[in-house]
């Protein structure tokens, strides 16, 4: 006879008893003959009825949930073929996402920076979050960060990223002394690049002191932040600019404006030619363009300028008369 997958027959006599392990099609053998079902063989048979997925005694019938592996239908079950199907998802807002996996269903623009908030109502359609929403804008040096109205993360408060503070400009051999923005429990670094020889560099969290050598080599002063492990600048850089003022001629001017002593403390003497008529007005300003000493007109004899409390460096003393503007240089030593 021929085997069958799921049949083993055994010899009992002039008999076969056939014992059936499956539920298939079963043909009955007797004497060795075909008897087409209808023969004396004996059939023991232990078959359960075989669930969809062809286990024996299984759960998957007909009716009973499954999965078609099509996320955009739901309720899935077994038909009575054994197939398993589910009822399509509509797409109400035709944007060819289907409601069960669209979280804006009735929004054809649907959430497009993913934050929840269907495309219609974010007013802020491209950045997580609505306007007025807190934020992060990746800078430790601000703080109450917030989506601003042109949908931007920004912070307040404590000044901007990177920022050094102090004159670019340096007479040799003075202290000048420069900042950045202090955040308490940042940790800075500060550095002279690319050749720090012969320069002088005391730093104290965001403060640092510069003494520069006799040389007009240019150079920059970095300063590196970190807080709570978060890197806030990695690396702001300013130019320094080295001026010898021991061998710079004491300034004059060709019509017989001069400034004097120079360097000095930070108290010089601005005098004028007594052959120049006319109104003379002078301004101090930093090395940075911003103004010390406001516009002044100088007196016919002499007037006097104090720094005071300016911190060291150069500063650019701008005259103006008749003949148009003119600019002499004064080194505050202390």
């Amino acid at each position: 006879m021929r085997d069958e997958p799921h049949i083993r027959d055994v010899l009992h006599g002039s008999a076969r008893t056939l014992v059936l392990l499956g539920c298939g099609l079963l043909a009955v053998l007797a004497h060795g003959q075909y008897l087409g079902g209808q023969g004396r063989g004996t059939v023991q048979s232990g078959c359960e009825p075989s669930d969809c997925l062809d286990v024996p005694g299984g759960s998957a019938m007909p009716g009973t949930s499954c999965d078609d592996g099509d996320a955009c239908t739901i309720a899935d079950v077994y038909m009575a073929s054994c197939q398993c199907a589910g009822t399509p998802s509509p797409d109400s807002d035709g944007d060819l996402i289907c409601d069960i996996l669209d979280i804006c269903p009735n929004d054809p623009f649907n959430d497009q920076d993913a934050d929840g908030i269907c495309g219609d109502v974010d007013n802020c359609p491209t950045v997580p979050g609505l306007i007025g929403d807190t934020c992060n804008d990746g800078n430790c040096f601000t703080l109450e960060d917030v989506i601003t109205p042109d949908c931007v993360c920004t912070g307040t408060g404590t000044g901007e990223e990177g920022s050094i503070l102090g004159n670019t400009i340096l007479a040799d051999g003075l202290s000048y002394w420069f900042s950045t923005t202090d955040v308490v429990g940042a940790q800075y670094t500060w550095s002279i690049l690319p050749n720090a020889v012969g320069w002088q560099l005391n730093a104290q969290g965001a403060v640092a002191s510069v003494v520069a050598p006799s040389s007009n080599a240019e150079v920059e002063l970095c300063v590196s932040a970190t807080l709570n492990d978060t890197i806030c600048v990695v690396q702001a850089c300013t130019p320094l600019f080295v001026m010898d003022v021991g061998s710079m001629p004491m300034p004059t001017l060709e019509h017989g404006i001069t400034i004097r002593p120079n360097p000095s403390d930070g108290r010089f003497e601005l005098r004028r030619s007594t052959q120049m008529s006319g109104p003379v007005l002078f301004e101090v300003l930093d090395a940075m363009g911003r103004s010390v000493i406001p516009t002044t007109v100088m007196s016919s004899t002499g007037t006097l300028i104090d720094l005071g409390p300016a911190s060291p460096g150069v500063y650019l003393v701008k005259i103006r008369d008749s003949e148009g503007a003119h600019v002499l240089r004064a080194a505050k030593s202390r």
